[in-house]
């Protein structure tokens, strides 16, 4: 249409105004393929930008997919391993109850008298004194004393502690149990009347009477066996 137009020119002038319009429509037809061409631009960038976050939203899910596999795995292994335990854990019990039904009777306690009636003996020695036998229960440990700073208190079985009574703290055996003690040689009764001690791995701690029967002055190792009267 444009070329049907320049040929109708009867002037130059006419022809210099056709050619005018002809340039301002060519400059219109470039802007607007340019603007074409920036927005497929733009629609392109879009389309990249969607088909990235497809592409990492996929390596998201296939890494959560896998995650939920492993910890499945991993619960299935638990569970796994908790049923052994208590399969392991029931044997455990039923051999215990058969080595209980086994067992033996344990023997009975030693028989000791009232206070009232024990005079535990007061003189040092080396062997179970006159007056007294062994019931064979025999064992050794590091002993320790008190004394004074718990003169007036209550002992664990209701007694006022005199600390020159010839008496002694024990966490297991029962009140008044007679123990013949051995310290270096030189040995004592006393009876059993409160509890501890509950320092170290101590295992009786002498009144401070009992203590000085035997010469002992700090802690030390002895040698102890429970003893009844005759």
């Amino acid at each position: 249409m444009r070329l049907e137009m320049m040929l109708a020119a009867e002037s130059v002038s006419e022809l210099l105004a056709v050619a005018e319009m002809n340039s301002v429509a060519v400059s219109v037809d470039q802007r607007r393929l340019e603007e074409l061409e920036d927005a497929r631009a733009k629609v392109e960038g879009v389309q990249d930008d969607l088909d990235r976050h497809k592409r990492e939203q996929m390596e998201v899910l296939a890494e959560v997919e896998a995650i939920s596999a492993e910890m499945a795995v991993t619960l299935d292994d638990r569970r796994a391993l908790l049923a052994e335990l208590a399969d392991e854990v029931e044997e455990l019990e039923k051999q215990v109850r058969r080595e209980e039904q086994l067992a033996p009777e344990p023997p009975p306690e030693p028989v000791v008298e009232p206070p009232s009636t024990i005079t535990p003996a007061a003189t040092p020695t080396s062997d179970v004194p006159e007056g007294y036998v062994s019931t064979g229960v025999t064992f050794g440990g590091v002993a320790s004393w008190y004394g004074p700073g718990f003169a007036g208190n209550l002992t664990a079985n209701g007694e006022i502690y005199d600390p020159m009574g010839l008496t002694a703290a024990n966490k297991e055996l029962p009140f008044n149990t007679l123990l013949f003690v051995k310290y270096n040689g030189r040995g004592v009764v006393v009876r059993i009347n409160d509890r501890g001690p509950y320092a170290g791995d101590r295992i009786i701690d002498l009144s401070q009477g009992a203590a000085e029967t035997v010469g002992m002055s700090g802690i030390g190792w002895v040698d102890a066996t429970i003893v009844v009267k005759k």
